[in-house]
């Protein structure tokens, strides 16, 4: 009776381990074949020139699709080339944000205390690079002029010290004539006839007009008779 027993327990374990050791993995559906890595350098505001390029279009949904079975006691593993998952059940989120350019791997696998059993099923998603703008750095603008009064009908000089990525100059004046110098750093301005402060301005040319940049500067002048 006793040698029954034992059989009949015996066979019982053995029946749900071979039951449990027949799931398998038999595919992992990726939600898309391909993404595009995001413009995110540290301590830099970079700008996507497309809207694929937002994060969270590089985040991709893998489903996994087994033989059946019982998972009693069982998980899924998923281990990865690059990238962040999250979650661990049958289906996770696979965050390639970050992830380097190139073709990038996922595997997935059943098991029970870090040991695989059964198939596993591989698939890849490729990551794009995305072209982005370079980072903005606006221009800093200083104007210096005569430090007294100008005679009227006189003739002065104006400077131009630009810091950043403006490489084109223009200068226009509220009164009076831009002799020389009209596209350099420093020109030659004549006075007008009348004792009206003249305004000088400079606008500047060469930056990334997506970075909403100042690219004007002015400074007043005072006309003396």
């Amino acid at each position: 009776m006793l040698r029954s027993f034992l059989l009949i327990v015996l066979f019982f374990f053995a029946s749900n381990f071979i039951h449990a050791q027949k799931v398998d993995v038999v595919d992992a559906v990726l939600s898309v074949d391909s993404v595009f890595s995001i413009c995110r350098p540290s301590g830099m505001r970079l700008i996507s020139r497309s809207g694929e390029c937002a994060e969270e279009q590089a985040r991709v949904s893998v489903a996994t699709v087994t033989s059946g079975g019982n998972m009693d006691g069982l998980r899924y593993y998923y281990v990865a080339s690059d990238g962040v998952i999250t979650g661990d059940g049958s289906t996770v989120v696979w965050d390639l944000s970050n992830a380097r350019a190139g073709t990038h791997t996922i595997t997935v696998g059943i098991g029970k205390d870090d040991v695989v059993i059964g198939a596993t099923v591989t698939r890849s998603v490729k990551v794009l690079e995305c072209e982005c703008n370079p980072p903005c750095v606006c221009p800093t603008i200083v104007v210096t002029g005569p430090a007294a009064s100008v005679r009227v009908g006189n003739r002065f000089i104006v400077s131009a010290k630009v810091a950043g990525s403006g490489t084109t100059y223009r200068w226009t004046v509220s009164d009076g004539h831009v002799l020389e110098g009209q596209s350099a750093a420093r020109a030659l301005i004549q006075a007008p006839s009348n004792a009206n402060p003249v305004r000088v301005t400079l606008t500047i040319g060469g930056t990334d007009p997506s970075c909403d940049c100042p690219t004007t500067e002015s400074i007043e002048i005072p006309i003396s008779e």
